[in-house]
């Protein structure tokens, strides 16, 4: 993920979901959860949230897909 503001972030959550179609949104399936303590201005990081994902029947499609903070919690001054 990279911050593409001007000022550094505050500790914000990450989220990823789990989906049965290629639209994630944040009414899909939450899986896993994390927080980003910080992100400086034009830095970015990478997030591992080690998902494992469970046996599917035959042709069985699942999408996964992560929102930072899903909460859009305004940032501080």
């Amino acid at each position: 993920m990279k911050n593409s503001g001007l000022k550094a972030t505050g500790s914000f959550t990450i989220n990823a979901y789990r989906s049965t179609n290629s639209n994630i949104t944040v009414n899909d399936t939450q899986v896993k959860t994390g927080t980003i303590n910080s992100l400086n201005a034009g830095s970015a990081v990478t997030y591992n949230f080690g998902i494992v994902v469970p046996k599917l029947a035959a042709g069985t499609k699942v999408y996964f897909g992560c929102y930072a903070d899903p909460a859009n919690t305004p940032c501080s001054e």
